[in-house]
């Protein structure tokens, strides 16, 4: 892989109360929407407008998805979500 092509961006999310079970975790597949969220703000962070992309016929899908599950969160955590772009060899 080479360098990232942006530097990092941060985005944080905090838990919501219906992203939380019974037990008071957030449910695994939460991640994913928070994931969406910090790809739309990463985005938007340098200027990209995907609406307007869409509107040109341009389309970025998310081709790779990785996820470290740490620990539990639970309702009120903060989610700390690091984005960046990376160049692949391979194209779909």
């Amino acid at each position: 892989m080479a360098e990232p092509d942006l530097p990092p961006h941060r985005t944080l999310v905090e838990v919501r109360f219906r992203e939380v079970d019974s037990y008071g975790v957030a449910w695994h597949g939460h991640f994913i929407d928070w994931l969406e969220v910090a790809r739309h703000r990463f985005a938007a962070h340098f200027g990209f407008d995907a609406a307007e992309m869409l509107a040109r016929g341009i389309r970025l899908p998310m081709l790779e998805l990785e996820i470290q599950y740490r620990h539990a969160l639970r309702f009120g955590d903060r989610v700390a979500i690091d984005s960046e772009t990376m160049e692949f060899k391979e194209r779909v």
